[in-house]
């Protein structure tokens, strides 16, 4: 900026000074020659020569806001330009990269890999889908419901796009908005363990605590073996006053997943309810100690 604004004072002066120095603007204390022995030679050097240099200054002008325009061009230029060569092989690996990175748990490396491919196909739902998840694990939930939606407009059969568009507004405490999506997602076909799951937990959330074991149960039965679901079921349980069934599903969740902090808490609340103190401390320091910060005042307020 600062050498665009010397150019432009440079010639400014230079401007300045033609219309100070062109012999159709010099003033002087002599009176005006009336004489008209001038010749149409010494007419011509008079007159044309001051509008050469006008013509030449401003043709100086215009080439540089041209070559000025251009370099503007050239930087507002997105990045993605660059990548538009890609192969269909290139951009499938980099759609992989992006994956085999959210299925690692780098979610800001598979943001970065999918924000590369969605510059040259825009157009791609997986990629906004997938770029959708890592950003709601990040509970970035205001772009992750962006991306679903964009999933969601390009294809409307991508029903999990859907799904989680409602979880992220559920994240955004728009939790009407949030259960329609859930609603629609599953009434027009997605029969997964994971959206039963999900749907149940916000449910008993929204103190629905019969729809939320419904759900639940449901979720299991599509698929024993996990987690998520048997967590939901926990849950539920515990929300409809079955305290020793929710410990149960909670000790099953636990033999799969050891560290899951959540889990030790939950139980520990469930056997707080069914008043086994010493196992109900125990769970609450455990999921403490694997980092779970309200463990830490449940454990001091009620085993201290």
């Amino acid at each position: 900026m600062q050498k665009v604004l010397g150019i432009f004072l440079v010639v400014g002066l230079v401007l300045a000074g033609f219309q100070i120095f062109s012999p159709e603007t010099v003033s002087s204390n002599e009176p005006e020659k009336t004489s008209s022995t001038t010749t149409s030679e010494e007419q011509e050097v008079k007159v044309e020569t001051p509008n050469a240099l006008f013509f030449w200054i401003t043709a100086t002008i215009s080439s540089f806001l041209d070559q000025l325009e251009k370099e503007s061009q050239s930087r507002n230029t997105p990045s993605s330009t660059l990548a538009e060569s890609l192969t269909d092989q290139e951009l499938g690996e980099l759609f992989q990269q992006g994956l085999d990175s959210y299925n690692a748990a780098e979610y800001d490396n598979a943001i970065s890999q999918y924000d590369r491919y969605l510059a040259v196909n825009p157009k791609n739902s997986s990629a906004f889908y997938n770029r959708g998840l890592s950003k709601y694990y990040l509970n970035r939930y205001t772009e992750s419901e962006t991306d679903f939606d964009s999933a969601y407009s390009l294809d409307s059969k991508n029903l999990d796009a859907l799904f989680y568009r409602g979880l992220s507004r559920f994240g955004l405490e728009r939790k009407e908005e949030g259960l329609n999506d859930m609603n629609k997602a599953i009434n027009s076909g997605l029969i997964k363990s994971y959206a039963f799951a999900e749907r149940s937990i916000q449910l008993g959330i929204l103190e629905k605590a019969k729809e939320s074991l419904a759900d639940a149960k449901k979720a299991v039965q599509l698929e024993p073996e996990y987690p998520r679901a048997i967590f939901a079921l926990g849950f539920a349980y515990y929300a409809s006053g079955k305290y020793k069934d929710s410990v149960d599903s909670y000790s099953k969740v636990l033999k799969i997943l050891p560290e899951d902090s959540i889990s030790y808490f939950n139980r520990g609340l469930g056997y707080a309810a069914l008043k086994r103190k010493a196992e109900s401390c125990k769970d609450y320091k455990k999921s403490w100690d694997l980092g779970y910060e309200n463990a830490e005042k449940q454990y001091k307020d009620f085993c201290k």
